[in-house]
């Protein structure tokens, strides 16, 4: 019986034999990878935003921030200015950063003075419906909402050198803002009832516009 002989395998289909079995274990490599990543998050993490098609690991994120055309993060004890408005009363500009919920929300923003007993008395509350600015579409669930105005009530309008102003209740009467301390709230809710919130207490200093 004649012994078969083997045919060697030329060098370049050799190569590209090499390459495509590395290719393949990295391929494998990688899915494998990703499928522990998905693993990472625990069933009581996992949350499934109907309302808008994602999916989230852990609780909501809300950060407090200020900017009339973007948002820049703040930190308690920060200066925020009196901005005199185009209508002639005076505002602070608020943002907010948000994780892990759906786009459309609901934004309460309210701002208390807080007297030297601790306790606080609001002066402006709101409820707004809007759509919120992704910071990487398709990519991350972080989003940003900004150019919120907290409107001063004119009891407590600043010392503005640059203006004299009135208003029926006294200007400044019940104590110039930039002269009291100011905790600004936040709560974000979305269309699945998750709700995230986040507080600051910062010091209002006259006066910009």
């Amino acid at each position: 019986m004649e012994e078969a002989t083997l045919t060697p395998i030329p060098t370049n289909l050799t190569s590209w034999a090499l390459v495509a079995l590395l290719l393949f274990s990295a391929c494998s490599q990688a899915n494998d990878d990703d499928s522990a990543g998905n693993d990472e998050c625990s069933a009581e993490d996992a949350f499934d935003a109907v309302a808008c098609g994602e999916e989230y690991c852990g609780p909501p994120v809300v950060r407090l921030g200020t900017g009339s055309n973007s948002y820049e993060s703040i930190s308690d004890g920060d200066e925020l200015p009196i901005v005199f408005g185009a209508q002639g009363g005076y505002h602070l500009d608020v943002a907010v950063e948000m994780d892990r919920l759906c786009p459309i929300v609901f934004l309460r923003p309210s701002a208390w003075i807080i007297g030297e007993d601790g306790e606080a008395t609001s002066f402006f509350d709101q409820n707004r419906h809007v759509q919120a600015v992704r910071v990487e579409p398709f990519e991350s669930p972080l989003q940003q909402f900004w150019g919120i105005r907290v409107f001063v009530p004119c009891e407590h309008w600043p010392n503005d050198p640059d203006r004299d102003l009135e208003c029926a209740a006294g200007a400044g009467s019940l104590g110039p803002l930039e002269q009291l301390e100011v905790e600004l709230r936040i709560e974000v809710e979305d269309h699945n009832g998750r709700i995230g919130s986040d507080i600051k207490r910062i010091q209002p200093t006259c006066c910009e516009g």
